[in-house]
């Protein structure tokens, strides 16, 4: 199997996650997403990052 592409120290992983968050809306229609779950996300990323 390949190498992972999530990070593998808490502090790369909040800068991952932080980048995560700031951009999953602006592809929320590429990906089919709808705005409940763009929500759920941004949430998820909120937990991770505190």
């Amino acid at each position: 199997m390949g190498k992972s592409f999530f990070p593998t120290t808490d502090a790369k992983l909040s800068v991952w996650v932080s980048n995560y968050k700031s951009k999953i809306s602006s592809y929320a229609v590429q990906l089919s997403l709808t705005p409940e779950q763009v929500n759920n996300e941004t949430t998820y990323c909120d937990q991770l990052i505190k």
